[in-house]
């Protein structure tokens, strides 16, 4: 692998151009180059002027694509990766939180571990947001979510484009979709690097988000 492949965040978003915008900024602050954001999109609602805007003066590194009817998130992460030209892909939710060290963090890791397929994050560490209070804190190691694959942070996933290619893509699923990707890797021996570090990283439990079932079961650290 070169010392610093191209990288291509993939985001998927449906109305919420908020977290979107969120989501932009933090790819925009990432200290690693080179790199690009693929933006899919099948939201009803309209696009926001500052969203348009940023867009506009980031044509460069973000490419956006529009989609004319509502998908599932797994064909629109198939999507995403087959818009992109990177070597690399990680996965850019818009409603986790991403810090300006996380691309430099993972491709080091890739970089470092030639043999390596996929890095992620491999401890609890979440970010808890309610609409009064916003904490961080872990859940614990019997809870069981779709977002977990044996210890394994799905969602902080960085990997070779090449192992999406030998692997069929994802399924086009609304849910699980991560983990679904993360086993079938396993199952076909990829090799994983886990990160025992998450301050480049933080998934977010929120109100209306695939997790908030659990949020009662966060503990503040």
């Amino acid at each position: 692998m070169k010392p610093c492949p191209n990288v291509s965040c993939i985001c998927v978003t449906f109305n919420r151009y908020d977290r979107l915008r969120t989501a932009i900024d933090a790819f925009l602050k990432q200290t690693y180059v080179p790199k690009e954001l693929v933006i899919v999109d099948d939201s009803t609602d309209p696009m926001p002027i500052d969203v348009e805007r940023v867009l506009a003066a980031n044509k460069r590194s973000i490419k956006y694509v529009r989609l004319r009817k509502r998908r599932t998130i797994g064909y629109k992460r198939n999507k995403a990766i087959s818009s992109s030209t990177g070597d690399v892909v990680s996965i850019w939710d818009d409603d986790d939180i991403h810090y300006p060290s996380r691309l430099s963090f993972q491709i080091r890791s890739l970089v470092q571990h030639p043999s390596c397929d996929i890095t992620v994050v491999g401890n609890r560490a979440l970010y808890h947001t309610t609409v009064h209070s916003k904490r961080v804190g872990r859940i614990p190691k019997h809870v069981h979510d779709a977002w977990w694959y044996k210890g394994y942070l799905c969602p902080s996933m960085t990997f070779r484009k090449r192992l999406w290619l030998e692997l069929g893509g994802y399924r086009h699923v609304n849910k699980h979709e991560d983990y679904h990707f993360l086993r079938k890797a396993e199952q076909a021996n990829a090799v994983i690097h886990v990160s025992t570090t998450s301050n480049f990283f933080a998934y977010t439990v929120h109100p209306g988000g695939v997790s908030s079932m659990h949020a009662y079961l966060v503990k503040t650290i």
